[in-house]
């Protein structure tokens, strides 16, 4: 049996094991960026060059 589809997926040409791909790139994406501003907010990533660049930017 092939796998069942959606008249927008086989116009597009995805697949349901394309999906599946994309949909994990997107959740591990989700997890770093979370993942990178909880550590930012807690100062354990160093952040100054960050700090510098904004803020000699904006003063």
């Amino acid at each position: 049996m092939p796998p069942v589809e959606t008249n927008e997926a086989l116009l597009l040409g995805i697949t349901n094991a394309d999906m599946f791909i994309y949909l994990s790139i997107a959740a591990i994406t989700t997890v770093i960026l979370f993942t990178a501003i909880k550590l930012i907010k807690n100062n354990k990533i160093e952040t100054s060059f960050l700090h510098n660049l904004f803020v000699k930017k904006l003063s």
